[in-house]
Parts: structure tokens; sequence; C-alpha cells
């Protein structure tokens, strides 16, 4: 558990400039389009300018939201409540764990952080004496990832058919194949709780360079999508303005 919290308090540090540079973006966006924007457009029409495609889009979407802004809040309740209610089921929420694990880059994660937390259960477990199927219950209780749950329960299917903790465990593919080649190593040795432990330090150095990785590609992702927003802004308000002026021209 102190392992957990250390790491959802290094996922916090590393995603509060992500988060302080988009609310920031997100609330410039906002002031140009709320402030900014219409008195320009006020300009724009005492002046017969014809507005452009991007313009008209522009407006569209800030009178859309300035007239039905209560359609938000309203939608973001209905969604949430409907999350929590399908959720409340067991076999959606499977669902949900199977799909996380195959999200691109955050599934991987996901599944290193998954795996660090099993092997540190069973190798604290069996390292304090505890026999291999309590042990494996135990864990099997703790896993809040309902397929890494479904992976210890047939690892302690295999155990009780006399199988062999390493075999079962071997054909688990939520585990590095390093890791399960270590793991059959250790228990062929008579060392896995010793076995378990290093691969769950390894996995947990292993996390925290994948949470790295994952934090310094935010930054560059989010001024991305705001430059790309802000670009259309700016067209939006510049086009009608060389309108304006090429019809300030023509006039004089």
């Amino acid at each position: 558990m102190e392992r957990k919290e250390a790491f959802f308090s290094t996922l916090r540090a590393a995603l509060v400039y992500p988060i302080i540079l988009m609310v920031v973006a997100t609330g410039a966006v906002v002031f140009m389009v709320t402030f900014v924007l219409p008195k320009f457009v006020v300009i724009f029409e005492q002046n017969n300018v014809v507005l452009p495609l991007p313009t008209r889009m522009l407006l569209g979407i800030v009178e859309f939201m300035q007239s039905y802004w209560y359609t938000f809040p309203i939608g973001l309740a209905a969604c949430v409540l409907i999350a929590y209610w399908q959720l409340k089921n067991e076999r959606n929420l499977v669902l949900l764990d199977r799909f996380t694990l195959r999200i691109p880059v955050v599934g991987k994660l996901l599944k290193t952080i998954h795996g660090a937390i099993v092997l540190r259960s069973l190798g604290t477990l069996l390292e304090s004496g505890v026999p291999m199927l309590e042990t494996l219950t135990v864990v099997q209780e703790g896993c809040s990832n309902h397929t890494f749950k479904s992976a210890i329960e047939k690892v302690y299917s295999a155990v009780i058919r006399g199988d062999g903790f390493s075999n079962s465990f071997g054909g688990n593919t939520l585990f590095p194949p390093s890791i399960r080649q270590i793991v059959a190593t250790g228990e062929a040795a008579g060392t896995l709780p010793l076995v378990m432990n290093r691969s769950a330090m390894r996995l947990e150095s292993e996390a925290d360079k994948q949470l790295k990785r994952i934090s310094t590609l935010f930054e560059p992702i989010i001024i991305i999508v705001m430059g790309v927003v802000i670009r259309f802004i700016a067209i939006s308000v510049l086009l009608p303005l060389f309108n304006l002026t090429s019809t300030l021209r023509g006039g004089a």
C-alpha cells in the first residue's frame, strides 16, 4: 500500500504541469471567444463584411454555447450517473478492466503497475511463511483489476490440481516473458519469494520510467492541440479583417 501510494503521488506530481498548461490555454481560448471575437463581429457587421466559413463556424459554436450552456452540466451529470449505474454490474467492470489494459501506452503502464503489485504481494506473503494456496487467495481478493484477478484464479486452480505454480504462471501473458522465466527458475531453485520481490522491484522501476515518458508526451500534445485551436480562432478573426481592409481600400 505504501509503494502504491508513493507511485500515485509521483503520478500526480508528473501531471501537475500538463494540467496547469491545459487549464491556462483553455482559459485563454475562452477569453478570446467570449470577449475578443464579439467585438470584431460588431465591426464586421457595421461594415457589411461577408464572414468566411471558419468565422461562421466559430460564431455558430459560440452562439450554441451561449444559448444552450446548461446542456453541458446536464450532459456531464447524465454521463456520470449512467457510468455509475453501468459500473455496478460486475460484467461491465470486467469488460472495462480488459479494455483499459488494451489502451495504447496507458494499457502497458497499467499492466506493469498491477503486475508489480501482484508480485510484491505474492513475494511478501510467501516470504512471511504463508502457504501458497492461502497466499493466492489473499492476492486474488486484494487485486483491483478483474483481468489480473482471473489470472490469479487460474493459477490457484492449477496449484490445486498439482500442476505447480510456475507452469500456470508461465502461460500468463499479463507478465513479461523474462519475469515468467525468472519465476520458473526461482521455483525450481526454491527461492520463489526472493525472486518475486526482485521482479516486483524491477516492474516498479519500469513503471516509473513509463510514467515519466507518458507525462513527457502530454506537454507537446497539449501544446499542439491548443495551437491548432488558437490558430483556427486567429484565422477566423483575421480573414474578415482582410476582407474589411479590402472593402475600405475599394471604397477609398
